[in-house]
């Protein structure tokens, strides 16, 4: 499976990574592990941007595209850094932070949008752990932030 022909297949199109918004880098690789910095959804498809509380201004349903978005950031991101998706032995592990109410319960629900999207991308090596949880707040109140370990 090639992964740059699945985004495709999906009617995807990988967008222009996000540059860092403070003093980070957007990945560093280590040996043959690379950690990508916690990437947001940046912009909807009509190029609004996505801001708000899950639980409150924003429902399950459309959190699981905002996490799919951040999911579609990270792929263009990873691209950057080893230039070939097929060099990808294994989505290691996810963290899928949720801008959430106090009383919001359904972060897997919402964190699917991104493993499910990894999983439809590049297959069985996408099979990952990951941790969401919901925080009081995110970097410019957007409503999902997720970082990644890939193996290559």
């Amino acid at each position: 499976m090639n992964p740059e022909n699945r985004i495709l297949d999906l009617g995807l199109q990988l967008p222009t990574p996000p540059n860092p918004i403070a003093n980070y880098l957007p990945y560093v690789k280590t040996n043959n592990l690379i950690f990508l910095s916690g990437c947001g959804p940046a912009n909807d498809i009509n190029g609004n941007e996505l801001k708000g509380k899950i639980g409150k201004d924003i429902n399950s349903r459309d959190g699981y595209k905002i996490a799919r978005l951040a999911g579609l950031n990270l792929i263009a991101r990873l691209k950057t850094s080893i230039r070939d998706l097929n060099n990808i032995k294994s989505i290691v592990k996810l963290l899928i932070m949720i801008n959430a109410t106090p009383g919001f319960t359904n972060h897997s629900e919402v964190a699917n949008g991104c493993s499910d999207l990894l999983l439809e991308v590049f297959g069985e090596k996408a099979k990952h752990s990951r941790s969401a949880i919901g925080l009081n707040s995110l970097p410019n109140s957007i409503p999902v932030e997720i970082e990644m370990i890939v193996k290559i």
